[in-house]
């Protein structure tokens, strides 16, 4: 019985460890993206300098 206790309490911790760390995943996915969009502007920005190299944009 002590033995199932034990088990029965680990794994409760392990769900609940899961129930916060998903939170911090969805967080990060989401700065994630936005770091891939950002790069996206930028290489976007560095094709535009290139094709118009008398204009100027700003940074």
């Amino acid at each position: 019985i002590k033995e199932r206790e034990d088990m029965q309490q680990e794994c409760d911790s392990e769900m609940h460890r899961a129930c916060l760390a998903e939170p911090r995943f969805t967080a990060l996915k989401d700065k994630m993206s936005n770091i891939g969009e950002v790069r996206r502007l930028q290489d976007s920005l560095e094709e535009k300098k290139f094709h118009y190299p008398g204009c100027t944009f700003e940074n």
